[in-house]
């Protein structure tokens, strides 16, 4: 194998070009490289949740989650399954097996998908739509929880429908989670006794309602050459929409409105699905999920600075609390290990400088300062970002290279004062 310092010395434009593209790639690899705080995990696990109302623990299984168990039996991709049937809901939990890799599984998921989907149509009357649930690897780096004390449920919707609307915008955001929003509902609230005493039928009423809820296709005319929609109108659009709806008396011609024989308001369910607090205040979370191989620190800052600009935009009293900012932690450890470099460098030098010389010490702290940012470039190129891993990996290799070095130096050193030429010494000695 040619000697690479002997090589160097008889083509010194090489070493030079090398150089330059190891520091200028070393600072362009420093702005444009993807910095995470934790390397991707892939999970290769899904859910397949099945509702059927009303069944009870054995019709679920046997109606419907050995159904979905045979059909997944057929996937070679498979390593392990684990359901649990429960009153009125199926749950299947599956395992694939490690020899997949991460970008392989995004098409065992359409595959696992396109099976169940099949299986909905030898599934009993009554259960509903199986659901796949795969996406468990999203990570929301930027969480926040929203106060909005005295307003409505109706006006904190829209309130988290309009950030996550603004959020979504912000380039590099990949997903925008919103949770713990309160649920509103009408309640019908029937007077049984004036029921009975008018002859009307409970199904009756809700035979009703459900009628004049259901959206249907009204058709279209022909109007000259064009063909024109027939938009009926929306049922219920208020709570006094709701009480107008007209009642049949069976064995009659007498209509009676809704609010005639119940109660109806419009108010907060009784049990809510999420019940989210912040310091003892209610609120509902805001997650953002940033595009994978993208730098979580720039895109961290622009959702902060456009959730800052938006909140000026809300109406008074709506706070944004952030709850955990993974771009300030990860800009924390690219910091310090930065820190950590600029403090190695200099400890080299100066020790070197102290025990070896100046030339020696400078030698060698370049060559750890230009390895360095090297590997960066390399690692922004190949889109591998910085993280716990990488950075580790990072420290480690350097204190490699610094003992490499040092050893190479002091062997140059040594042959240096027994009388030998540098020349000599370079043609002679082990490439490092």
């Amino acid at each position: 194998m040619k000697n690479i310092g002997r090589w160097s010395i008889e083509n010194p434009l090489y070493p030079w070009l090398i150089i330059v593209a190891c520091l200028f790639g070393g600072v362009y690899g420093v702005d444009n490289v993807g910095q995470l705080e934790d390397p991707d995990f892939p999970i290769s696990n899904a859910y397949i949740i099945t509702p059927y109302p009303g069944a009870s623990a054995v019709e679920v299984e046997h109606e419907v989650t050995d159904v979905i168990e045979a059909a997944l039996q057929e996937l070679p991709y498979l390593d392990k399954v684990t359901s649990k049937s429960l009153p009125g809901r199926s749950e299947v939990q599956v395992e694939m097996l490690e020899q997949y890799a991460a970008e392989e599984l995004p098409q065992i998921w359409d595959e696992l998908r396109r099976r169940v989907s099949e299986t909905h149509y030898r599934l009993p009357p009554g259960a509903g739509t199986p659901l796949v649930e795969d996406d468990f690897g999203d990570v929301y780096g930027v969480f926040y929880a929203i106060s909005a004390p005295g307003y409505s449920p109706a006006e904190i919707h829209d309130i988290s429908r309009q950030i996550s609307t603004t959020l979504k915008l912000v380039p590099g955001v990949a997903k925008v989670n919103t949770a713990g929003e309160p649920d509103e509902a009408i309640f019908v609230e029937l007077d049984q006794q004036r029921l009975v005493r008018l002859g009307i039928p409970i199904e009756a009423v809700f035979g009703a309602i459900g009628q004049e809820s259901q959206v249907i296709d009204a058709g279209s005319v022909a109007y000259g050459t064009r063909r024109v929609s027939i938009a009926p109108e929306i049922a219920f659009d208020s709570v006094t929409a709701v009480g107008d709806m007209p009642i049949g008396r069976p064995g009659s011609t007498e209509v009676l409105r809704l609010s005639d024989i119940a109660n109806i308001t419009r108010g907060q369910i009784e049990v809510p699905q999420q019940i989210i607090r912040f310091n003892s205040e209610a609120a509902f979370t805001v997650g953002v999920s940033v595009t994978k191989g993208l730098n979580v620190v720039k895109i961290g800052r622009a959702v902060d600075v456009q959730l800052k600009k938006l909140m000026r935009e809300l109406p008074l009293g709506v706070e944004a609390h952030p709850i955990y900012l993974q771009h300030e932690v990860v800009s924390s450890s690219i910091d310090t290990f930065l820190k950590n470099l600029l403090m190695s460098v200099a400890t080299v030098i100066g020790a070197l400088c102290l025990f070896m010389g100046w030339r020696a010490g400078t030698v060698v702290g370049s060559v750890l300062l230009l390895t360095v940012l090297g590997t960066i470039c390399i690692m922004s190129i190949l889109g591998i970002e910085l993280q716990r891993i990488s950075l580790g990996a990072l420290m480690i290799a350097m204190g490699m290279l610094v003992d490499n070095a040092i050893v190479v130096a002091e062997g140059m050193v040594i042959g240096v004062q027994r009388g030998l030429s540098s020349r000599c010494l370079l043609y002679t000695s082990p490439s490092p």
